[in-house]
């Protein structure tokens, strides 16, 4: 004897669905995010605020050969920072945006999106299926939160002088939010040259 649960159908249901999904692509433009998207930081870890015209914060990566790196290598270019993990869906749908910004902005940005609360296994295997035309960075935790990330992708704009022109958290579909701190970043920085 078989037996079956029906299914109940709650008009609250396409409700809540939308819902989710408008909250998960939300692009937030200003360095407030959303309180539901914090993870768990270290208590009293009080940071400065990331706003348009504050310095960036340190960054410094590993590479899976051993190499490393820091945000001062790109001092006098425009750089995108996105802090991203494999498990993110929403950062796969990013990548297909940064690509075209980076080519087609006047800013020519150079995307350097960084590895973090990632299993190195999971991020290189991320990397070997494709669509990731970019080095793999890895950073520890310490960095997400000195650069405020509390969701993936997190992505800042930082100008050639190393100032924050913009901050986007979450998945911005369309690269508005991001286009608009470009330009705060071209103008800040008139005599940039473009990123091989």
């Amino acid at each position: 004897m078989s037996s079956t649960i029906p299914r109940l159908r709650s008009p609250i249901r396409p409700f809540v669905l939308a819902v989710t999904m408008l909250l998960s692509s939300a692009s937030v433009t200003a360095a407030e995010p959303a309180d539901w998207l914090l993870p768990p930081f270290r208590a009293g870890a009080e940071q400065p605020a990331l706003r348009p015209g504050s310095a960036a914060p340190t960054l410094e990566w590993q590479t899976p050969d051993g190499g490393r790196g820091s945000l001062e290598d790109f001092r006098g270019e425009v750089v995108v920072v996105v802090f991203w993990a494999s498990w993110c869906p929403w950062c796969r749908r990013w990548w297909p945006v940064l690509t075209a910004l980076s080519a087609n902005h006047a800013a020519r940005p150079r995307i350097v999106p960084i590895n973090v609360w990632d299993d190195a296994e999971a991020a290189r295997l991320y990397v070997g299926r494709g669509g990731f035309p970019w080095p793999l960075r890895r950073a520890d935790d310490a960095a997400a939160e000195r650069w405020q990330a509390r969701a993936t992708p997190h992505s800042v704009v930082v100008d050639a002088a190393g100032r924050v022109s913009g901050v986007v958290s979450g998945f911005d579909p369309d690269g508005r939010a991001l286009a608009r701190a470009l330009d705060l970043a071209l103008a800040a920085s008139p005599r940039q040259t473009p990123a091989p």
